[in-house]
């Protein structure tokens, strides 16, 4: 369902229409491609489109939706319809509705005996009404097929017919008819749009959320519904490209405020599962999957979601006689008798029978009226098994039709998704050739560690620290275990990217991040806050927390070095301390480097 997509953005200019013909369209023998892509073009060029129609090869009702467009319409384009054939009426169609004879139109006669002379075939007499045209009508020449299209301009509007084959209909469109409107539209702006996509959240709940940026005329917030899954688009108008990008930027950043824990994409028709294939593959973990009532869906979706890499290295159905045994114990069990010791069972059986990184158990019970939408009770339990532990979640229907079945394969994905943050490393030292780096949730925990030892370590002698009061250990602790948060989203971002990207790019992708992850936590403004303290180096508490960061990114590059990597100099060099005891420490991993010199 797609009840309120973000629609074109309020503004003076042209209001443009597409009308496309063809009863085969109709019967949906084939898609209307024609219409998305002109929608596109004409929402780059900074065309208002308001209206979309689609009419059979019949000369009346063309002619109607003609007619009632000229009413609402400052501009109608009308593809299809142009060939040699009886059922190619557009021509006519238009020529009723404008009230305007057709002409043989002499030049575009005598280019076309040309190219059926060229292409040695005989022209018939039905290919001359390709070339008849309204009178006063402006002819648009097609060099790429047989078929010319043209315009025909009235007080009350106007109509501009193109021919309904793709690569034709294109090139004129680019060629002629936007060049045309642009310079009939003068400047009304630019149109950008971008469409954030969720899951784990339905329409109506985001709907609730952004009851009220929907009512905005620019930018436009809408929703578009797809099976358990939900996308977000949103559209803005602006002088300029970058004045659009900026509108752009902060609806979504207001959007991300509120449902950002949901968003897990803002590319185009990136599926769920392709971001979850991707990441599993970049890290090489491979994936062991048994399924039950949802039947082998997930394993379906990963593997289609790449064509190389793919993560699943072995995949089982309840009804496989390879499986292991101990999982085939438990999936012999009741359905309604398994728990959630019996799934988190099956999955570490599972990871060890497979040799496998994961191994991701989905075991529900399978009546056939225990959907999300059943009358039944049922569930599903999902288990995640990894060398560090196992996470569970249990899923409040079982089931096995479509529907259901996709949002159980969701919430499995989501667990997959929440292990990879979690796991992220840091990509300076993957740049760097440290094969096994720290994971970014380990270089947050030891930060905050040092942090609090550098803390009391500082209160105890404060003047001699440079303070005129001690440190607030707690707050010490919250920046330290905000100040990289955004880097599960983004990694952390090395130098040499910094250095491209320059410190403003940086700090405010990493903002935006934060904001991705906190979402609508009612605390999301003072974490953001802690962030921005840390990212300032603004209180005493950010300053040191800034000490622990780079001493800990100090000792990784000696333990590293110690560990036989090459001499990591750039993570040595370039520091500034804040305090007197970060300076001692640093001097003294120096002192203790074997390859120092």
């Amino acid at each position: 369902m797609d009840n309120s997509v973000s629609g074109p953005v309020d503004a003076p200019g042209l209001r443009a229409e597409i009308v496309t013909t063809g009863t085969e369209i109709l019967l949906g023998d084939i898609v209307d491609t024609n219409a998305a892509w002109m929608a596109q073009q004409l929402r780059e060029a900074g065309i208002n489109l308001y209206y979309k129609s689609t009419v059979g090869d019949n000369l009346g009702r063309v002619r109607e939706v003609l007619e009632l467009g000229l009413r609402r319409s400052d501009v109608i384009l009308v593809s299809g319809g142009l060939g040699p054939t009886a059922d190619d009426i557009t021509r006519d169609a238009i020529a009723a509705a404008t009230g305007r004879a057709l002409k043989l139109h002499e030049a575009a006669l005598e280019t076309l005996k040309a190219r059926f002379a060229r292409f040695g075939v005989q022209m018939t007499q039905n290919n001359l009404q390709q070339v008849m045209i309204p009178e006063g009508a402006t002819l648009i020449e097609n060099p790429v097929g047989t078929a010319p299209g043209f315009i025909v301009e009235m007080d009350r509007g106007t109509i501009i017919a193109l021919p309904g084959v793709p690569r034709e209909m294109k090139h004129l469109m680019t060629e002629t008819v936007l060049p045309y409107l642009r310079q009939r539209a003068g400047h009304t702006g630019i149109i950008r749009r971008r469409i954030l996509r969720t899951v784990g959240i339905g329409e109506s709940a985001i709907d609730d959320r952004l009851r009220d940026l929907m009512d905005s005329a620019n930018p436009t917030v809408g929703l578009a519904a797809h099976t358990a899954q939900c996308d977000v688009r949103i559209a803005a108008r602006g002088g300029s490209a970058a004045e659009a990008e900026r509108l752009l930027d902060e609806i979504e950043a207001t959007i991300r405020a509120r449902i950002g824990e949901f968003i897990y994409s803002a590319t185009p028709d990136e599926p769920f599962e392709a971001l979850i294939a991707r990441l599993l593959a970049e890290r090489e973990s491979m994936l062991a999957l048994v399924e039950t009532n949802t039947g082998g869906s997930v394993a379906q979706r990963l593997g289609a979601a790449t064509a190389t890499h793919a993560p699943v290295v072995a995949a089982w159905r309840a009804e496989d006689a390879e499986l292991p045994a101990s999982v085939r114990a438990v999936l012999a069990m009741d359905s309604e008798a398994i728990d959630e010791a019996h799934a988190a069972a099956a999955a570490t059986a599972l990871r060890q029978a497979a040799g496998a990184d994961l191994a991701l158990a989905l075991l529900g019970s399978r009546g056939a009226d225990e959907g999300v939408y059943g009358r039944a009770n049922g569930r599903t339990w999902l288990a995640l098994a990894a060398a560090d532990g196992v996470q569970t979640a249990l899923c409040p229907f079982g089931g096995r039709d479509d529907y259901t079945v996709v949002r159980i394969g969701n919430q499995a994905l989501g667990l997959l998704w929440a292990w990879v943050l979690k796991r992220l490393p840091r990509s300076g030292w993957l740049m760097a050739g440290v094969t096994q780096p720290e994971s970014v949730a380990e270089h947050t925990w030891a930060v905050a560690l040092l942090a609090l030892a550098l803390a009391h370590e500082v209160n105890r002698a404060a003047p001699e620290q440079g303070l005129d009061r001690p440190l607030d250990v707690g707050r010490v602790a919250q920046i330290a275990l905000v100040h990289d948060l955004a880097e599960a989203v983004l990694t952390d971002l090395p130098r040499r990217a910094t250095a491209l990207l320059g410190k403003e790019a940086k700090r405010a992708a990493e903002e935006r991040a934060l904001g991705d992850l906190l979402g609508a936590d009612a605390d999301a403004e003072s974490y953001l806050a802690l962030w921005r303290d840390y990212d300032r180096g603004a209180s005493p508490e950010a300053r040191l927390v800034r000490d622990a960061d780079k001493l800990e990114m100090v000792y990784q590059a000696y333990t590293y070095e110690n560990a036989g990597h090459r001499k990591l100099d750039e993570f040595w060099e370039g520091h500034r301390w804040h305090y007197p005891i970060s300076a001692q420490l640093y001097a003294a991993l120096r002192r203790a480097r074997p390859v120092c010199g």
